[in-house]
């Protein structure tokens, strides 16, 4: 590792272990020399993956594809601030970080956050703005080449549920917040974004709904055979 760039994670940790609380994730509270710049590479994209909706849950992975290459062009940092909306109520998302970045390759991330922007942080008021987010201060969890997975939006369900996730902005201080991305240089940068909608789930029978549909089918195929048989008898 480059001497310059040891100095530089020096900077942010101490940075990190000084900050004053503030009301909302701010990238520039870590990076305060973050610079607008440019995708190092080919245009990096966020996205979403529907876990299969269950009777009382939905999953969506919010998931990077990266081809940043090097120390200093490593993801570094993200700043994502969603619209969630559902066409259904009685949802609840989970914004406990354990939940939320559980099993991602952000989890080792410092100042990871899940902030509900509207209702006053109501996480079962929709349509609703949350800011996900966090930082890495240690190389060994900047992002390289790869699809990444970095967060997991849990939804708790009273009945199938259509639910949309897609980008929007927030009006935080230095600048107006798009999603974006940190470089460990650090520059920002905004990927592609591409939205999508989850659910609602397609009702499916149990064990003994099967058991007794295919009963059921059998009896009409049995009245079926009987009645064609008296037609022609």
């Amino acid at each position: 590792m480059s001497k310059s760039l040891q100095f530089s994670i020096a900077i942010l940790v101490a940075i990190f272990f000084f900050l004053p609380s503030a009301e909302a994730f701010n990238l520039y509270d870590y990076f305060p020399n973050l610079v607008p710049g440019q995708d190092p590479g080919q245009p990096d994209t966020l996205y979403t993956v529907c876990e299969s909706q269950t009777a009382g849950q939905q999953v969506i992975q919010l998931r990077l594809k990266t081809d940043n290459v090097g120390e200093f062009d490593s993801v570094a940092g993200a700043f994502i601030p969603l619209l969630l909306t559902t066409d259904k109520p009685g949802v609840v998302l989970d914004t406990t970080e354990a939940t939320t970045f559980s099993g991602t390759a952000s989890l080792v991330w410092e100042g990871l956050a899940v902030d509900v922007q509207t209702s006053g942080g109501n996480p079962g008021s929709f349509p609703m703005t949350v800011l996900i987010g966090g930082v890495s201060l240690d190389p060994s969890g900047f992002l390289g080449p790869g699809d990444h997975l970095l967060a997991r939006l849990v939804f708790s369900l009273s009945e199938p549920t259509k639910i949309c996730v897609d980008s929007t902005q927030l009006d935080i201080a230095p600048r107006r917040g798009d999603v974006y991305l940190v470089t460990a240089q650090p520059v920002d940068y905004v990927p592609q974004w591409y939205k999508d909608c989850c659910g609602p789930a397609v009702p499916t029978l149990s064990e003994w709904g099967l058991i007794l549909f295919s009963l059921l089918l059998l009896a009409s195929i049995v009245w079926y055979l009987k009645r064609v048989k008296k037609v022609y008898a």
